[in-house]
């Protein structure tokens, strides 16, 4: 069962020795740019919420969301004093469920989806958040999640309309592994993830635009013949499971 950390472990976790260990304005820096919107889900005390406010400047806007509220009072309050008050928006999630209405270019997810029951649920409402064109970092700390749950994790990720990629290096992560498991997750919308599945291998259903998720006896019906690689699983399963590229 996923542990939730209490609202008081955020003195532990956002304190002086994280800021020696992680730069989050460098770790950061490839994906925010000024005039971004963009989202810290589990933002915690706003370790890299008040950074990446300072990254989006005067124009740009983050979204800290949290599950519980002491968190974001504590964030208000230290976003104040460094002076970027105005340029964070608090929302406090339920349990279930985000809840938030935004088109953000930028979502990062540092330390919490392992904390998370439904990981499928909480990634597919983030992917709605996100513009076509957004992006998605996880990071997860070796020491709570194996390399083969975090593989599962972006698995999940891809099934509900992402593509990953091997992120950035993070320091620490525990374990004795000295780094964070990590990866970019570029938003696709159905259509975009069923045609990059079907590329060269179904030129009917290509043609025809056609989804068999949402259709499952298209492949049936149009795909009579088999094209190499194109079997049934393939087309029922456009998004499915592709080999890890990494080597855990």
């Amino acid at each position: 069962m996923p542990h939730v950390c209490p609202w008081w472990g955020g003195y532990f976790i956002d304190n002086p020795l994280r800021r020696l260990i992680h730069n989050a304005e460098k770790i950061l820096g490839p994906y925010v740019k000024p005039g971004m919107t963009v989202m810290d889900v589990g933002c915690g005390m706003g370790f890299c919420s008040i950074a990446m406010a300072r990254m989006v400047g005067d124009q740009g806007r983050v979204i800290a969301v949290d599950l519980q509220g002491k968190m974001l009072d504590v964030l208000r309050r230290r976003a104040e004093r460094a002076g970027v008050g105005d340029r964070i928006e608090t929302h406090k999630c339920q349990q279930d469920r985000l809840g938030v209405d935004a088109q953000a270019d930028f979502d990062l997810a540092f330390m919490m989806i392992h904390e998370v029951l439904d990981q499928r649920r909480l990634l597919g409402e983030v992917h709605t958040c996100l513009k076509p064109s957004g992006k998605l970092l996880v990071a997860e700390p070796k020491i709570h999640v194996p390399g083969r749950a975090f593989v599962q994790t972006v698995a999940t990720a891809e099934e509900v309309g992402f593509r990953g990629a091997k992120g950035p290096r993070v320091p620490g992560g525990g374990a004795g592994k000295g780094h964070y498991l990590t990866s970019v997750l570029h938003r696709f919308s159905r259509q975009q993830a069923f045609n990059s599945s079907t590329k060269g291998r179904c030129p009917i259903c290509r043609v025809l635009r056609r989804d068999p998720v949402s259709d499952p006896l298209l492949p049936w019906l149009y795909c009579l013949r088999r094209f190499p690689g194109a079997t049934s699983r393939q087309h029922q399963q456009p998004t499915s499971r592709r080999t890890s590229p990494w080597p855990w």
